[in-house]
């Protein structure tokens, strides 16, 4: 990398952080993430912690400007419960495109569907950022565009490695956030935050 481009990338991250760290409530946080991310192209995003408690049940919380519609899909669907990108945040390090992800996945039925049904709501081809924290607990950041395959491949490539650090310093201060926030819903529903709302959280769905 050039010395121009690291300067520039480098006063990109120190800006962004201190956007997100004076960004106050849950709402201005989602604004702050959702505004940076539109600078290198994409236009939404899914933060979400899964928790895993001493009784083996899950609870799940996150920031997103998905669109409602969507999230409510997801919900009704049960699609938590085999999400590619949330089973590869499980067990991988790397960010990984979806094209690539979705590849992996030919064969698995439900994965393609889900894939194919989250297109429907304008979220084609971008990111999983895995952010992995100890045993009981794992997070990831899905970076989405929907544009077509070919341009997303470009923008992807150009931005991947910037994408995963804003996805780190972004955790580092979400995770807390959304941990201490009042805003918890009964473990029988979930819930993410959305464009028409600034209820951030969403709590946990029991796996069995």
């Amino acid at each position: 990398m050039g010395l121009g481009n690291r300067f520039f990338c480098d006063k990109l991250l120190s800006e962004f952080e201190e956007q997100l760290r004076h960004s106050y409530s849950l709402g201005a946080l989602r604004d702050s993430m959702h505004n940076s991310i539109s600078g290198l192209g994409f236009e939404a995003y899914a933060y979400v912690r899964v928790t895993r408690n001493q009784n083996g049940a899950s609870e799940i919380e996150g920031l997103t400007n998905y669109p409602s519609a969507w999230c409510e899909r997801y919900k009704d669907a049960d699609y938590f419960a085999f999400d590619p990108t949330l089973r590869y945040c499980a067990s991988e390090l790397q960010p990984v495109a979806w094209h690539d992800l979705r590849a992996s996945h030919a064969g698995d039925r439900a994965a393609s569907i889900l894939f194919e049904e989250a297109q429907g709501y304008g979220l084609r081809n971008g990111i999983t950022i895995p952010l992995h924290g100890g045993d009981r607990w794992v997070s990831a950041m899905n970076v989405v565009t929907d544009v077509a395959c070919r341009e997303a491949t470009q923008m992807v490539s150009a931005h991947m490695d910037m994408l995963h650090i804003m996805s780190i310093i972004f955790h580092g201060i979400a995770d807390e956030r959304i941990r201490s926030s009042k805003l918890s819903l009964p473990m029988s529903k979930v819930s993410l935050s959305n464009k028409n709302s600034y209820n951030a959280q969403m709590t946990g769905r029991r796996l069995q």
